[in-house]
C-alpha cells in the first residue's frame, strides 16, 4: 500500500490545533494551580452540582451573619464605652456634691453643681452619638436624634424649680418631668422611638437585642441627677441655705443611685457582648467546615495541578519549536 506523507500545510493545521487544546489544558492547570479548586465543577461532582450549590449557599449566609455580629458587637461596644463614660462623671459629680453637702461646704457645692453642666452637656453628646451612620441610643428609630440638647434640658428644670415654693415640691416636681408617663421627658426631651432597634439574628433564627435606650430609667435618673444641680444656682431656691441643702444631697445621691444602676445595665449589655462573641465563634467554625467540605468535592493538589501545568508548558514549547521550524522549510534549505 503506497503511503502519502502530510502536506506542510496539514501538518501545520495539525500542530496549530495541539497548541489550542494545550493552551486549553494550561489555563485549566493554571486555574487549578492558583485557587485549588477544580475547573470542572459537573466533572469534579459528577453532574450533582446541586451539593456544592447547597454549600454556596450556607456559606454566603453565614457570611451575611458573621457581618450582622461583627457590627453588633462593634456597636455594643460604643454603647459599652459610652455609658462607661456617663457613669464615672456624672458618679464622680455626685459624690462630690453629696461629700460637700454633707460636710457643710455649700461653696464648694456651688462649683461642683456649676460643673454639672459641663458633665451634663457631655453625657448628652454621647446619647446623641452615632456608628455606621446610624443614632446607637435612639432604639428602632435609628436615623432619629434621639435627645434635645443639654441646654433646653437645664433651662425647663430651672423653671421647675423657680416655680416651686420649697425643695420637697421642686425634687417632686422634677422627678415627675423625667418620669411620669407621657411627661416632659418622654414628649419633648427623648425624641428617639419607644422600641428597640433591631437585634442580630442567629444561625439558629434566634435574636440577640444589644442596644440600649436614651430612655432607660438609670439613664433617665443620672440625668435628673445633673441638671437639678445644674440649674439650682440661678432659681429663687437657691437664696435659702435649706433648700439648697436639700436639692443638692438630692441631686447628689440621685447621681450616685444611678451610677450603680448603670453599673448593672453595663453588666447585662456585657452578657450580650459574650453571647455575641460566642456566636461569631459558632459561624466560624460553621463556615470553616462547610469549606473543608466543598473542598472535599472540587478541591485539587496545587502542587499536581502545578507539575501538570509545567509539562502542558514544555509540550506547548516543543509545539512552537516543531511549528517555527516547519515554517521555515524550503526546496533551495533543502538542497543545501
Amino acid at each position: 500500500m503506497q503511503n502519502f506523507p502530510l502536506s506542510d500545510l496539514s501538518m501545520s493545521l495539525t500542530l496549530q490545533r495541539q497548541s489550542r487544546d494545550i493552551r486549553a489544558a494550561m489555563d485549566e492547570a493554571g486555574f487549578e494551580m492558583t485557587t485549588g479548586l477544580r475547573s470542572d465543577l459537573i466533572a469534579a461532582t459528577e453532574g450533582a452540582v446541586d451539593k456544592v450549590f447547597a454549600i454556596d449557599r450556607s456559606l454566603t449566609l453565614l457570611e451575611q451573619q458573621d457581618t450582622g455580629l461583627l457590627f453588633a458587637g462593634n456597636r455594643a461596644g460604643v454603647v459599652q464605652v459610652g455609658l462607661e463614660n456617663i457613669q464615672t462623671s456624672a458618679g464622680e459629680i455626685g459624690l462630690q456634691l453629696s461629700a460637700a453637702v454633707s460636710r457643710g461646704d455649700l461653696l464648694s457645692a456651688d462649683q461642683y453643681a456649676k460643673s454639672a453642666m459641663q458633665v451634663l452637656d457631655a453625657a448628652v453628646g454621647v446619647l446623641n452619638s452615632t456608628f455606621g451612620g446610624r443614632y446607637i441610643f435612639s432604639g428602632a428609630a435609628e436615623g432619629e436624634r434621639p435627645m434635645a440638647s443639654a441646654t433646653t434640658l437645664v433651662s425647663d428644670i430651672g423653671a421647675l424649680i423657680d416655680a416651686a415654693p420649697d425643695a420637697a415640691t421642686a425634687i417632686t416636681d422634677v422627678e415627675q418631668y423625667f418620669n411620669a408617663a407621657g411627661g416632659t421627658f418622654e414628649t419633648t426631651i427623648y425624641q428617639g422611638a419607644t422600641e428597640d432597634a433591631p437585634g442580630v439574628l442567629t444561625p439558629d433564627g434566634d435574636k440577640i437585642d444589644y442596644m440600649v435606650r436614651a430612655d432607660a430609667q438609670p439613664i433617665r435618673d443620672i440625668l435628673r441627677g445633673l441638671a437639678m444641680a445644674a440649674s439650682f444656682d440661678g432659681t429663687t431656691l437657691a437664696s435659702s441655705t435649706d433648700d439648697k441643702t436639700d436639692v443638692y444631697l438630692s441631686a447628689g445621691a440621685t447621681m450616685q443611685d444611678a451610677k450603680e444602676e448603670i453599673v448593672n445595665l453595663r453588666a447585662l449589655l456585657g452578657v450580650t457582648e459574650q453571647n455575641i462573641a460566642e456566636t461569631q465563634s459558632f459561624v466560624a467554625s460553621q463556615t470553616a467546615a462547610l469549606q473543608f467540605a466543598r473542598n472535599d468535592i472540587v478541591g485539587v493538589d496545587q502542587y499536581d495541578a502545578a507539575t501538570r501545568f509545567a509539562a502542558l508548558e514544555n509540550q506547548l514549547n516543543a509545539a512552537y519549536t516543531v511549528t517555527a521550524r516547519i515554517s521555515n522549510l524550503s526546496l533551495t534549505n533543502f538542497l543545501r
